[in-house]
Order: C-alpha cells, then sequence, then structure tokens
C-alpha cells in the first residue's frame, strides 16, 4: 500500500513540478512555447499517475463483477476520451502553419511561436499574413532582430521595397553581422536601382561570407547597372566558381561578355549552358530576344 502510494506522490510531484514552467504561471525568464511537445515531459508523471491508480484499483475491485464492470466502464470512457483529444490535435499538427497558429493563441505575446509562424508563412508564399505576424512581433519587442528581417521579406515579395529596405535597415543596426540582413539590404537597394549604395553593402556581406552566391550575383548586377561590365563580369565568374553548374551566372556571363565585345567567350559559356540546363537556355534567349525586340520596336 505505501510502494502504491509513493509511486502516486511521485508521478504527482513529477508532473505538477515540469507542467508549471510550461503554464508560464512564474515568470521563470524563458520563452516556451505553449503547446503540445512542452507537455511531454510532464506527461510521464501524469502516466505513473494514472498507472499508480489503476493498479489500486484492480487490486480492490478486480475480483468483485460490479468493479469489473466499473474499471472496464471506466478503461472505454477513457480510450474514447483520448481518441477525441487524438483527433482534435492531429487538425492541429496538420501543418507548420495550423501548429504555430495554435502556439500563438496561447502564448500571443512570446517571440519564437510568432517567429515560426511566421516563416511558416514565408514558406507557404502567404505574404500579407508573413507580414502581418513579424509586424506583430516588432509590436511585442522593438529590438526583435528576427522580426525586422522577417516583415523586411514579407514586404519584399509584397513588392513594397520601401518598407522592405527600412526594416533590413533596422535589422542591420541591430546585427550588423548577419550575412542575411546584408544580403537583404543590397538586394533591396538593387531593386530600387541605388547600385552605387548596394555594391557597398554587397561588400559586406562578402566580407562576412566569400562564398555567398547571391551576393556576387547582386553585386555583378549592380556594378552592370553602373555600367562597369569587366568587374560585373568578375562577380559572375567567382559565382561559377562557386557554383559550376547553376545556370543563372553562366547565362549573365555570357551576355556580359557579348556586352564587352568577346563574342567567343559568350558563345563557348552559351554551349556551356546548353550543355547543363538545355531548357533554361532555351526560356532565357527566348526571354532575351523578346527584351531587344521591344527595345527596338517604336513607339505607336
Amino acid at each position: 500500500s505505501w510502494g502504491r502510494n509513493q509511486t502516486f506522490l511521485f508521478g504527482s510531484l513529477f508532473f505538477f513540478v515540469n507542467i508549471v514552467p510550461t503554464l508560464q504561471f512564474l515568470p521563470v525568464g524563458l520563452e516556451l512555447l505553449g503547446n503540445d511537445h512542452n507537455t511531454y515531459f510532464a506527461a510521464v508523471g501524469l502516466f505513473v499517475m494514472v498507472a499508480g491508480a489503476w493498479e489500486w484499483a484492480y487490486v480492490r475491485w478486480a475480483g468483485k463483477k460490479l468493479g469489473q464492470i466499473v474499471l472496464g466502464g471506466l478503461l472505454i470512457a477513457l480510450l474514447i476520451a483520448l481518441s477525441g483529444v487524438t483527433r482534435e490535435r492531429c487538425e492541429v499538427w496538420r501543418n507548420s502553419v495550423t501548429l504555430f497558429e495554435d502556439a500563438v493563441s496561447q502564448t500571443p505575446k512570446a517571440l519564437i511561436p510568432l517567429k515560426h509562424l511566421g516563416l511558416a508563412y514565408l514558406d507557404e508564399r502567404l505574404w500579407a499574413e508573413a507580414e502581418a505576424c513579424f509586424d506583430r512581433m516588432v509590436t511585442v519587442d522593438a529590438q526583435s532582430f528576427d522580426g525586422w528581417l522577417g516583415r523586411g521579406v514579407a514586404r519584399f515579395q509584397r513588392d513594397n521595397l520601401a518598407g522592405a529596405l527600412s526594416d533590413f535597415q533596422r535589422s542591420v543596426i541591430l546585427n550588423p553581422r548577419s550575412e542575411k540582413a546584408q544580403l537583404n539590404l543590397g538586394t533591396t537597394l538593387l531593386g530600387l536601382k541605388r547600385f552605387s549604395e548596394a555594391i557597398p553593402v554587397l561588400d559586406r556581406t562578402l566580407a562576412l561570407n566569400f562564398r555567398c552566391t547571391p551576393a556576387f550575383l547582386a553585386r555583378a548586377a549592380a556594378r552592370s547597372g553602373l555600367g562597369d561590365n569587366r568587374l560585373a563580369l568578375s562577380d559572375l565568374e567567382s559565382a561559377m566558381q562557386l557554383q559550376p553548374g547553376a545556370p543563372i551566372p553562366i547565362f549573365l556571363a555570357a551576355r556580359a561578355k557579348m556586352r564587352l565585345g568577346d563574342v567567343l567567350g559568350s558563345l563557348c559559356d552559351l554551349e556551356r549552358l546548353f550543355r547543363t540546363d538545355h531548357k533554361f537556355a532555351l526560356e532565357a534567349l527566348q526571354n532575351e530576344i523578346k527584351s531587344l525586340l521591344r527595345r527596338w520596336t517604336p513607339l505607336h
């Protein structure tokens, strides 16, 4: 009897000690998600309690007919209840969006679930929802680097380049050594055709990671925008070395060489492009031809 009491007491203490931080009744100084997986460890104590109570009831009532009916009914009721809870949680765990929407509904001011919900929206290309989610993050904490960075990405995808620029500038101030923040800032400046401002930002990106292919491509575009095709070609060749089989750097290098008058080098790159990805090569050339025709066709 004392052994069963010890088991039940241990299970009770184990459950309540581990469930209190998750429920956040006390300011534990941690941003804990108020969703399923944080209760897993505490559930061990709950199962010990249930097992102890079941053993006590079985020893006390199993030999009696009424006891057997009661125990059987309790078991069936428990299985039905668990089935209902499982079905409800399966709906929550259907995908990342539903999972973190549930987490945010339980802890609306916690930054971690807001961040993951915003990232889930970005993965699903739900730009407006992502922007609103990251907006909540910076409202809760104006020093949230992830909030400013995420909102900038969402705004960029919604073609709000001015808003994205402001957000990326704030994220760079908060974390100047973030490669993502620097690259996004440089890319946004490029999109705004502020080429001379984009280049030093992309220089900083490459100083943080000299193997960042997107930074080389973006800096090549900025240099090309300023008419410096030789330096642009140098960046494209660096990108080609980093990703030898990537079709975009090859095509852009072929175009840059053509602009510099290196027809043979351009043709060699185009041949390489066709060997690498002939579908991309055909689409790229078709788009280039259409662009040339639009440029040469007089306006009516």
